[in-house]
């Protein structure tokens, strides 16, 4: 009799998650920003390289913005990666962007421990206006999680930047231009 009232009220407790899950975000779908403006980045306070007006996103720069956590072991391999691609493509308009949710301070502790294997732009936003937008219209389920933004403003590739071959997505983007 227990087994089977646990496994009613397991059942009930599934069943609330899935709900709230599909209400918290009912429109968001991986890819779905592909060929969209992003939403204004609200930068809480720019912790490395300088301030970005990315208010509007289409200003002739090419963008990669990074969702990620210093707590987040997968986000912290990709840091090297990330600073290779700044690196590589600096001089041709692209700019890559940290963006964390966490408070300026364990961000700033963070970046300066990383030293030169973090190069690019970080900020911190502990308010989550930014992410609280973004996963209302993309379905991120996992960090990091970047989007490349063309010079026009329009996101051209969103996901993984491991799985999804980040790398490969800006190289493909400069070759076109």
């Amino acid at each position: 009799m227990n087994q089977r009232r646990f496994a009613v009220v397991a059942t009930g407790l599934m069943l609330l998650l899935i709900s709230f899950t599909a209400l918290s975000f009912p429109s968001a779908q991986r890819g779905s920003m592909l060929g969209k403006r992003l939403p204004p980045l609200n930068a809480g306070e720019w912790i490395q390289g300088n301030p970005q007006d990315v208010g509007a996103w289409g200003d002739g720069k090419v963008y990669v913005l990074d969702l990620w956590g210093t707590w987040c072991k997968p986000c912290i391999a990709n840091i090297p990666k990330l600073t290779k691609i700044q690196a590589a493509y600096r001089d041709r308009g692209l700019v890559v962007i940290g963006y964390s949710w966490e408070k300026p301070k364990i961000v700033r502790d963070f970046v300066k421990k990383m030293g030169e294997r973090m190069r690019y732009v970080v900020v911190s936003d502990p308010s989550e206006v930014t992410l609280g937008r973004l996963t209302e219209i993309e379905a991120v389920k996992s960090f990091p999680y970047a989007f490349l933004i063309d010079k026009t403003g329009k996101v051209v590739w969103a996901g993984h930047p491991e799985d999804d071959d980040l790398s490969g997505a800006v190289e493909r983007l400069f070759a076109r231009q």
